[in-house]
């Protein structure tokens, strides 16, 4: 059995709900739709202060929980006198006891004004029972605390409460210790007089006061069995009693009377009920502690504590009403601030209903209240928590702080702020790439070597790419079949150079080192590389720029290799013919040495190839020596004749010191080792 089961079920064992019930004027079903609602909400309250919240409330219980538990009925009976219970649900529920009892009011049959009544008289019940609980069945705080967080409550109802603060933590162990010093739940119910028999007495010889002192008689009777017949001997004995005091009354002059009367040991002693008023009942709500703070300063809580003043219906705006004001309320003297609180003060009675659109309310200002359509008051506000009801008057929770007209002071209108510019989209190299499809195949290769980081980092270079076509990609489809993975690395980081060029630096003679560690070098028409044209310019990026160019360029580097390999497979083709022991070229090679030309004149400016001559093993080494250098110059002196640069070719015999094949066992082999081979000397 849970908890809640076990103290829904002891309340209602223990006879002491009709008392609940007469106090709170309610039916029997409405007090047990209450408790219903409200035992739910005080046991979520409870688990919501933790094991030192918890922990605290056992220590103020200190063991003796049970005499509370049998003084229920009594409690209930005449209600909170002390208004102790009052600041007790104050502590416990904290900044959210307005929205917990709206949560019951609207769970349960009973109204804000009920429920607010209602809670005070239910928590300390609570309370006890479950100090008595803890101490038959052997409970700590902890085990205590892990029951009632097993009880937490869900929905609309556990969202308030989940809303719990350490601040509210703190005022709650706070309240429970001056409860505490106060004397514990036992302070919550004062001590019945022992003079209510004389008293009866003396009532009845004045002839006044008979009924009355009946019923508090009846309400003395603490220990009754409310489900037995313990009730009769209570109901008995005031009949005894009534019937004395008639014939007491009867039978005893009016001196007599009066001698009695002012008995100073048989006077009645009967306890006034503790009322609950606007200040008050504002004191045990936190969030309205600075209404609370400036009426107190204005001496008003002694006119709102007043049961007997009144009727006055207060508009009470929360600190966060306040805090929003802080800048207006500021403006104003300390006099205009006074009548400003005052405003929130009506005279009268005035529940929500009452507030049409229109109406005109006194308030203790002298300025006139006009309620607006919605309903809304002066200056916006509105009710955010409406009819809690008390002795001398009605309290409406508002949402805004009201400030008579006649002090509102026409703020200066602020500049108009100058509106930020709004930031350019940041555009990369690689965003003007992957935004122009004519450019796919280059920032194909980029991801594939790594180049789409840099180039996409607004922070990183800046950098000018040279960037062909796919059209160009394709034209220099067959050049680029022969390249390694190395030669194609080479030959795109040779399009992107460290540094912003623009097309004004593309002057005639210009030279750029790019990634490739390679010159690119403008030529005296202006283009690239020999002859590659720029047909977009300056297209500007975050990183960098980027002209589109027409043509693939081609390292030197690049270029040299594909040249070398290309001479030397021809010459091994068609190998250079020479006269026998001569270095004279015969006719048939003209051919082959033309088609070497055509490649050698291709290259750009700086390439430099070793022109290298060769010999069988035929003959002696000296002589072999000698002809091959021969036929090295001789091959030299016929490409440049043909226009090749002399610069570019360096001719050098080597003899029989390399031969391809050795031995040479054929005349094939023979035919083989004699070969003229170029090597590319330019970074040498």
């Amino acid at each position: 059995m849970t908890l809640l089961d076990q103290i829904s079920d002891a309340l209602g064992a223990s006879g002491a709900m009709g008392d609940l019930a007469g106090t709170l004027g309610a039916s029997p079903s409405d007090t047990s739709s209450l408790l219903s609602a409200g035992l739910p909400a005080v046991l979520g309250g409870l688990g919501a202060q933790g094991s030192d919240g918890v922990g605290a409330m056992m220590g103020m219980l200190g063991g003796d929980a049970g005499s509370f538990v049998d003084s229920i009925g009594s409690f209930f009976a005449q209600g909170d006198k002390t208004g102790l219970a009052s600041k007790l649900v104050g502590s416990l529920f904290g900044s959210q006891r307005n929205a917990i009892e709206s949560q019951v009011a609207q769970a349960s049959t009973g109204d804000m004004s009920m429920v607010s009544r209602f809670l005070p008289m239910l928590a300390p019940a609570v309370m006890g029972l479950l100090g008595k609980i803890a101490d038959d069945d052997d409970i700590d705080a902890d085990g205590l605390t892990e029951q009632l967080a097993a009880l937490a409550p869900t929905g609309a109802l556990g969202d308030v409460l989940g809303g719990t603060t350490d601040e509210d933590r703190e005022g709650f162990i706070q309240g429970i210790g001056e409860l505490k010093d106060a004397g514990g739940l036992g302070a919550l119910v004062p001590a019945t007089s022992t003079a209510a028999v004389p008293a009866v007495a003396a009532a009845a010889t004045s002839g006044a006061g008979v009924t009355h002192q009946i019923g508090a008689v009846a309400a003395a009777t603490d220990e009754r069995d409310r489900n037995g017949l313990g009730w009769l001997p209570a109901i008995l004995l005031s009949l005894l009693l009534l019937i004395a005091g008639l014939v007491l009354w009867q039978c005893t002059s009016s001196e007599e009377t009066a001698e009695v009367n002012s008995s100073d040991d048989e006077t009645e002693t009967v306890e006034e009920a503790v009322s609950e008023t606007l200040a008050s009942r504002a004191a045990g709500i936190d969030n309205l502690s600075r209404l609370v703070g400036l009426a107190g300063d204005l001496d008003l809580v002694s006119t709102l504590a007043d049961a007997e003043a009144g009727p006055f219906t207060v508009f009470a705006p929360t600190n966060a009403a306040f805090e929003a004001a802080g800048p207006a309320l500021a403006q104003l003297s300390e006099e205009e601030v006074a009548d400003s609180v005052k405003y929130h003060v009506v005279l009268g009675s005035y529940t929500a209903a009452d507030l049409a659109d229109g109406i005109t309310l006194d308030t203790l200002s002298g300025e006139r209240l006009v309620i607006g359509e919605g309903p809304t008051l002066p200056g916006g506000p509105r009710v955010v928590l409406a009819d809690i009801e008390v002795d001398n008057g009605i309290l409406h929770i508002i949402d805004g702080v009201m400030v008579p007209d006649r002090f509102m002071i026409e703020p200066e209108p602020e500049p108009e702020p100058e509106p930020e510019p709004e930031p350019e989209p940041v555009v990369t190299i690689a965003d003007l790439a992957i935004g122009s499809p004519d450019l796919s195949t280059l920032v194909t290769l980029a991801v594939q070597l790594g180049l789409d980081g840099p180039l996409a980092d607004a922070d990183a270079g800046p950098f000018t790419v040279f960037a062909p076509t796919n059209d160009a990609f394709d034209a220099a489809g067959a050049t680029l079949d022969r390249l390694d993975d190395d030669q194609v690395e080479t030959t795109v980081t040779f399009h992107v150079v460290p540094g912003l060029v623009t097309s004004d630096d593309l002057t005639p003679g210009a030279t750029f080192e790019t990634l490739a560690g390679e010159q690119l070098i403008v030529g005296a028409d202006g283009t690239l590389n020999g002859s590659v044209q720029v047909v977009t310019a300056d297209l500007v990026a975050d990183n960098g720029i980027v002209h589109i160019v027409e043509n693939v360029l081609v390292p030197g580097s690049v270029l040299r290799s594909l040249a070398t390999a290309d001479v030397n497979a021809l010459f091994e083709l068609e190998p250079i013919q020479f006269a026998i022991g001569s270095a004279e070229i015969l006719p048939e090679s003209v051919a082959t040495l033309d088609q070497a030309i055509a490649t050698l004149t291709s290259l750009p400016a700086g390439s430099m190839f070793e022109v290298q001559g060769h010999t069988d093993s035929d003959g002696s080494a000296e002589g072999n020596q000698l002809l091959s250098e021969q036929r090295a110059a001789s091959v030299v002196e016929y490409l440049t004749a043909g226009g090749v640069d002399a610069d570019m070719l360096v001719p050098v015999g080597y003899g029989e010191t390399d031969l391809k094949v050795d031995p040479e066992e054929s005349p094939e082999d023979f035919a083989m080792n004699r070969r003229i081979e170029f090597l590319d000397i330019s970074d040498s």
